[in-house]
């Protein structure tokens, strides 16, 4: 079964930025409340307000799921904060001891 590596990468507003530090802060404990998700957010290092949110999901399923929780718990497009939002969908096709092969489904 194939598992689903899923980005949403986006800019924050610089004056908006300790705002979104706390709604990412409460989707993380949400998703670690509620969830069996494999969720992480990082920011570019070299990007400063440069986030990538990261979701590794075992198989389609899960993603449409995802999809569906996003949906009615925390849509993103709500958040005046967020701009130039990308999406990514990436599916791993093959995992040998430890190294992913991976296909963008874009």
């Amino acid at each position: 079964m194939n598992r689903i590596l899923f980005q949403i990468s986006y800019d924050v507003h610089p004056e908006k930025r300790e705002e979104y530090l706390t709604d990412i802060k409460e989707l993380e404990n949400y998703m670690k409340s509620n969830t069996t998700h494999n969720y992480m957010v990082v920011e570019d290092k070299n990007r400063k307000n440069f986030f990538t949110e990261v979701y590794v999901l075992k198989d389609e399923a899960e993603f449409e799921g995802l999809e569906d929780e996003m949906d009615d718990n925390w849509g993103m497009e709500a958040k005046p904060f967020i701009e130039d939002i990308e999406f990514e969908e990436i599916t791993v096709v093959n995992q040998n001891d430890g190294a992913m092969n991976c296909q963008n489904t874009d």
